[in-house]
C-alpha cells in the first residue's frame, strides 16, 4: 500500500511549485511532488518526518543543515533535543540501507548539525526514468589526521557492556534528579555531583552482555537498556542512543567512527564486566565517533558494596568529553545505592514493559520484584511508583474477583510515592490511571495534565491517558502529543498503538496502518489495523486481523470474525448477523461480554439488548474506544447509549471542560451524540 502522506495534516509541507521538484540523491530518487523515495522503481517507504528530513538535505546540499535548521523547517519550529534528530536520522539510514543502499548517505557533522554524504543532483521529473539503477557516488570528505589506535592489549574486552551501563545509569539518574533540586545548601564532602552540559553531546552506549555464570547477571544486562533510554534522555544536553541489540550486537566491535557515523552520535562507550563471588572486575572505556581516539580508559576490581564511591569518578569521565561542569545538591529519594535493590527494579521493569509477550505471569513477577526492591530499599521512590503501575496493570490482567484489590493497592503505593515527593509526574500519572478505572475521569484528567505540566513522559502514562480520552471521544486534542512522544521512542509498540488507534478514530486510517504495518503482531495491534482495514474497505485484510484475536472479553473465532466483517461487506446481512450475535449469546453459546464487545465493534445499537451489567467488566469504567467509528451513528443515538454515557459521568466532564466533537448540549440537562 502506498502511503498517502498528505492525509497526516500535521505533517503535510506539500504545496503549489513543488510537483517539479526531484532530486537524484546517490542512487535513489526524491520526488518533492508525490513525496515519493524510489530506488529503480521501487518505493522506499519512509514516514512523513523522515521524509522531510531527507528533502531539506536535499535542498541544501552540498551543505550542512544545522540542528536549527532542521527544528524549523522539519518539526515546524517545535524545539526538539538532538536525541530526537538522531533517532530520525537512523530510521532514514535504515531505511535507505534496507532498499539496497550501500552506503549511509547521512553523514554527521560533530557540534554541528547533519549533511549528505553522497553527490546529490536536481532532475527533471517528467524526463527523469525512476526504473533504472543508479550508481552511488560519495561525496569527497577532508581528511582527517588519526591518532594511533591503542594495541589489543589497551583494548581486551569491546563485545561486553553490563553493569559498566548499569553504573553509569545509576549515577546520571541520581544527578539528573538532582539538577531538578531547590536545595541550595552548601555541599558536603561526599555528596551528589550533579553533571551540567554546557553544549550537547550524544553517547551511544553499545549492546551489551554479561561474561561470568554468576546468576542474575544476563537479566540485570538486558534490563538496564530500557533504563538507560528513559533516564539519561532527561539529562538536560546529554543525548543518550541506545541502540537495538539484534540488528548491532554482531557489528559492536567496529571502529568507532563506522558506529559513530552510523548512529549520529559524538561517541561510543564500550565495556566489560565480570561477576564474581561478591566482587565485580569492571572495564570501561570512551571512544571519540569522529576520530577514533579512544578518550579514557579504566579498569576496576572491587566488592560490589564498594560500586557507589566509584560512581562518581565514572561518569565524570564521561560527561568531561561533552564540556561539562559540575555543581552539588543535597541528597534525594528517587534512586538508590542499593545495587541490588536496583537489579530488581530494572528486572521488573523490564518484564512490565514487555508485558504484551510475558502477559499476567510477567507482571506478576515483576510486582514482586518492586516488592523487593522495596524491601532491600524503603525509600526507593520509582520502586515503589513501578509497584503502583504494576497492580493496575494486574487488576486488567489478573482475575477480576482480585481487581478490586489490586486497585486499592496501586492508589495506595501511587499516594505513597507522592508523599514521599509530591512533584513526582510518574506517580501522579499512576494515581490517574487508577482513578480513571474507578469512573472518575475528571479527577483523572486533571491529574494527567499535572503529571504533564511537571515534565512526565513515561510511556505507559501516556498509554493510559490516550485510552481515557480516546473512550471519551477526545481524540483529535490527543494527536500533537503523542505524535511528539512516538518521534521521541519511534520504537514503542504502546505508542504506536496509541497513535494509530488516535489516527484511526479521527479518520486517517492510512497513516494508522503505515506507523504498524512492520511491527510485530500483538493483539492491540492487531485490532487497530482491523478496524482501520474496514475503514478502507479492505475486508481481506480485515478478517485476517480479526480472526483469532484476543480481545477484553475473549477469544474472537474466525467463525465470528468472518460474520462481523461480512456486516461491513454485504450490508444487507448486517441485520442477520446482529440478530444472531444477540441470540447466541442468549442462548448460552456465545459469552454475552464477548457478544456485546462484537457488537460494539461493529457499531450496532443491538449490544444494549444483551442487557449486561457493566459492573462486573471493564465497561462499567470506560467505553471501548470503538464506539466513536463512523458506522456507530445509530449506537451512539439510541437512549440507551445515553445512559451509559451518564452512568460513567462523561456528560459532566464534557459540560465542565467541553464537548468532543460527535457530542453536543442540547438542553440544561440533555445532550445528543452523533
Amino acid at each position: 500500500m502506498v502511503f498517502r502522506w498528505g492525509a497526516l495534516r500535521f505533517f503535510s509541507k506539500g504545496g503549489a511549485g513543488v510537483s517539479s521538484e526531484c532530486y537524484r540523491i546517490g542512487g535513489v530518487i526524491l520526488n518533492a511532488g508525490t513525496q515519493e523515495v524510489r530506488r529503480a522503481g521501487v518505493t522506499v517507504p519512509l514516514p512523513p518526518l523522515s521524509f522531510q528530513l531527507l528533502l531539506m538535505l536535499a535542498r541544501n546540499a552540498p551543505n550542512v543543515v544545522t540542528t536549527r535548521e532542521l527544528e524549523a523547517e522539519v518539526w515546524s519550529g517545535v524545539v526538539v533535543d538532538r536525541g530526537t534528530i538522531n533517532k530520525r536520522v537512523v530510521l532514514v539510514r535504515n531505511a535507505l540501507r534496507d532498499a539496497g543502499c550501500i552506503q549511509d548517505y547521512i553523514a554527521v557533522v560533530r557540534g554541528t548539525g547533519y549533511r549528505l554524504a553522497v553527490q546529490v543532483e536536481a532532475v527533471d521529473c517528467s524526463a527523469m526514468d525512476t526504473t533504472e539503477a543508479i550508481e552511488e557516488i560519495p561525496v569527497a570528505e577532508p581528511e582527517v589526521a588519526l591518532p594511533a589506535q591503542p594495541s589489543s592489549v589497551d583494548r581486551p574486552f569491546w563485545t561486553w557492556v553490563a553493569v559498566a551501563a548499569v553504573v553509569f545509569v545509576l549515577v546520571v539518574m541520581g544527578y539528573w534528579s538532582v539538577m531538578h533540586s531547590h536545595d541550595d545548601v552548601a555541599p558536603e564532602s561526599g555528596s551528589p555531583v550533579a553533571i551540567e552540559l554546557s553544549a550537547p553531546y550524544s553517547v551511544a552506549i553499545l549492546p551489551f552482555e554479561v561474561h561470568g555464570s554468576e546468576p542474575g547477571g544476563a537479566e540485570l544486562a538486558a534490563s538496564a537498556a530500557m533504563e538507560i533510554e528513559q533516564r539519561l534522555s532527561a539529562v538536560e544536553g546529554l543525548e543518550v542512543l541506545l541502540p537495538e541489540e539484534g540488528e548491532y550486537a554482531a557489528v559492536s566491535s567496529a571502529p568507532a567512527i563506522d558506529l559513530g557515523a552510523r548512529l549520529g552520535v559524538d561517541s561510543i562507550i564500550r565495556g566489560v564486566v565480570h561477576p564474581y563471588d561478591d566482587r565485580l572486575v569492571l572495564v570501561l572505556n570512551q571512544e571519540d565517533a569522529r576520530t577514533g581516539q579512544v578518550l579514557w580508559a579504566r579498569s576496576f576490581d572491587r566488592p560490589v558494596e564498594a560500586l557507589p564511591a566509584l560512581m562518581e569518578d565514572v561518569v565524570r569521565n564521561v560527561v568531561q568529553q561533552g564540556g561539562a561542569s559540575e555543581s552539588h545538591h543535597g541528597d534525594v529519594t528517587s534512586v538508590t545505592q542499593n545495587i541490588p535493590a536496583f537489579s530488581h527494579y530494572l528486572a521488573g521493569r523490564a518484564l512490565m514493559n514487555d508485558r504484551m509477550n510475558t502477559g499476567l505471569d510477567g507482571i506478576s513477577e515483576a510486582q514482586a520484584r518492586f516488592d523487593e526492591a522495596i524491601r532491600l530499599d524503603p525509600t526507593y521512590l520509582q520502586a515503589h511508583v513501578a509497584l503502583a503501575a504494576s497492580h493496575f496493570l494486574l487488576a486488567a490482567y489478573d482475575d477480576p474477583a482480585n481487581k478490586n484489590e489490586h486497585l486499592a493497592r496501586a492508589e495506595s503505593s501511587a499516594r505513597y510515592a507522592l508523599e514521599m515527593e509530591p512533584a513526582s509526574s510518574d506517580a501522579l500519572g499512576v494515581l490517574a490511571a487508577v482513578m480513571a478505572s474507578q469512573g472518575e475521569a475528571s479527577q483523572a484528567a486533571s491529574l494527567y495534565e499535572r503529571a504533564y505540566e511537571l515534565g512526565g513522559r513515561d510511556t505507559n502514562v501516556l498509554h493510559w491517558h490516550a485510552m481515557l480520552f480516546n473512550s471519551m471521544g477526545y481524540f483529535e486534542p490527543l494527536v500533537p502529543m503523542l505524535e511528539t512522544a512516538w518521534q521521541d521512542d519511534p520504537l514503542s509498540p504502546l505508542l504506536a498503538c496509541s497513535l494509530a488507534g488516535t489516527l484511526t478514530l479521527a479518520g486517517h486510517p492510512e497513516d494508522a496502518i503505515q506507523i504498524l504495518i512492520g511491527m510485530p503482531r500483538f493483539d492491540r495491534r492487531d485490532l487497530i489495523l482491523g478496524l482501520a482495514s474496514l475503514y478502507l474497505g479492505d475486508f481481506d485484510n480485515a478478517r485476517q486481523m480479526f480472526s483469532g484475536l484476543q480481545v477484553r472479553n475473549g477469544e474472537l473465532s474466525a467463525e465470528y470474525a468472518n460474520l462481523l466483517v461480512d456486516a461491513f461487506e454485504y450490508p444487507l446481512r448486517r441485520e442477520t448477523v446482529e440478530s444472531g450475535m444477540v441470540e447466541e449469546a442468549h442462548e448460552g453459546r456465545l459469552d454475552p461480554y464477548l457478544a456485546f464487545e462484537i457488537l460494539m465493534l461493529m457499531g450496532s445499537p443491538r449490544a444494549f439488548d444483551l442487557e449486561i451489567d457493566y459492573g462486573n467488566s471493564d465497561f462499567g469504567y470506560r467505553m471501548p474506544e470503538e464506539i466513536w467509528s463512523n458506522w456507530g451513528v445509530e449506537l451512539r443515538r439510541d437512549p440507551r447509549f445515553k445512559g451509559w454515557v451518564r452512568q460513567l459521568g462523561y456528560d459532566r466532564y464534557w459540560r465542565k471542560f467541553g464537548w468532543p466533537d460527535r457530542c453536543k448540549p442540547t438542553g440544561r440537562d440533555d445532550f445528543e451524540c452523533v
